[in-house]
């Protein structure tokens, strides 16, 4: 729209609306001629660079950069002025202002040449970047900070178990010892006993495993393979020591997908090794179906077994938390626990339908697509 329309139409002076809009505009606006002189600038320039106006107008622009700074920039302008054409002021590097009280505050600095009668103009937009530095910043510390914890823990778990392990191996063997050498003059109540004490050292130390398992669960940053899944399950299952009277069914089609191999594995391993473990019943059958979402795989791990109520459908996935006798968990609560850090830090989730009645039925969710990098 040309300016004469809008003076005939409107009214309206021109002039006097671009001094407004520049006035009004929310970044800092400073225009500057040909020697780098400052001929124009708005009140939110004023309030960025703490300078009153009068103090800047006819000043050279490098009064508004840090002293290290102010040589290059000059030789930079003269280059722009060149090849004069709009772009955004040091891409690729920080860029810092000098404020009147000394300061400095990091900005991003958009350039547009102007050309008039009166000669070539640019002008200059100014935004204080610098609450997302800060932002940023904190960002990067929270993520190293969680990067030092998770390798803490991973380190004192690792201890821990090492430490723990000596002393039950030890009670273990002098139990042992005990049942071989005095087994026949032992009484059914204290062979008992010491079978109990092997029993138990025997879930301690697979909750030692489960625990070592939780640290480092998914702390995996390899390159992804393509990955037969449906051989991926297979595998899983044939690592697992099934009781005679149960049966795996592995339904319908599974995909080849490009993703971590371990982690996926180990959630199904999991998935049928927990549905086992908490069945009621000498018999039984899991069955493991799959359904393409687009941007995830739902995949349903399903058993004939009591069934969870759906007061636990969340405290079942807390480590060390299980809703049946404890002695039935190998892992000591830790196998759904270890299988839900896995998939949050992959981008997926897993839950129990929420049912009443006979049966479980594990959801698991797993991208399509893993994004590797982030902080688990």
């Amino acid at each position: 729209m040309r300016d004469d329309t809008l003076q005939g139409d409107k009214g309206i002076d021109v002039a006097d609306l671009y001094r407004t809009i520049i006035e009004a505009a929310p970044m800092a606006v400073v225009m500057v001629d040909g020697s780098g002189a400052i001929v124009l600038l708005n009140g939110e320039a004023e309030r960025v660079f703490a300078y009153r106006r009068e103090d800047l107008l006819g000043k050279r622009v490098e009064t508004l950069l840090p002293e290290r700074d102010r040589v290059t920039h000059e030789g930079e302008r003269r280059e722009f002025l060149r090849k004069p054409e709009g772009r955004m002021m040091g891409v690729g590097r920080d860029l810092f202002a000098r404020r009147g009280d000394g300061s400095e505050i990091p900005v991003e600095v958009g350039l547009r040449p102007i050309e008039t009668e009166a000669g070539l103009f640019v002008l200059a937009t100014v935004v204080d970047i610098s609450e997302r530095k800060a932002l940023e910043q904190e960002r990067r510390r929270a993520s190293q900070e969680l990067e030092r914890i998770n390798e803490d823990l991973e380190n004192f778990v690792f201890v821990a178990s090492h430490d723990l392990r000596s002393p039950l191996r030890a009670i273990d063997n002098l139990t042992e010892w005990v049942l071989e050498d005095a087994g026949a003059s032992l009484d059914g109540e204290s062979k008992e006993r010491l079978e109990s004490i092997r029993h138990r050292i025997e879930r301690m130390n697979s909750l030692l495993d489960g625990l070592l398992l939780f640290s480092r669960a998914g702390l995996q940053r390899g390159q992804t393979t393509r990955v037969d899944v449906g051989g991926l399950v297979r595998r899983a299952v044939e690592m697992l020591d099934v009781p005679p009277g149960f049966v795996i069914e592995i339904e319908g089609e599974f995909p080849e997908i490009e993703t971590l191999e371990s982690p996926l594995e180990c959630c199904f391993r999991n998935l049928v090794m927990n549905a086992i473990q908490h069945h009621d019943r000498d018999e039984g059958r899991v069955s493991l179906r799959c359904e393409d979402r687009g941007e995830r795989f739902l995949f349903t791990v399903e058993d004939d077994g009591p069934g969870i109520d759906p007061e636990f459908a969340e405290r079942i996935f807390k480590a060390l938390q299980t809703v049946g006798p404890r002695s039935n968990s190998e892992t000591g609560g830790m196998g759904l626990a270890i299988i839900r850090r896995i998939v949050n830090t992959y981008g997926g989730s897993v839950r129990v339908a929420q049912e009443s009645g006979r049966g479980a039925r594990f959801l698991l969710e797993w991208p399509r697509r893993i994004t590797l990098g982030e902080t688990p």
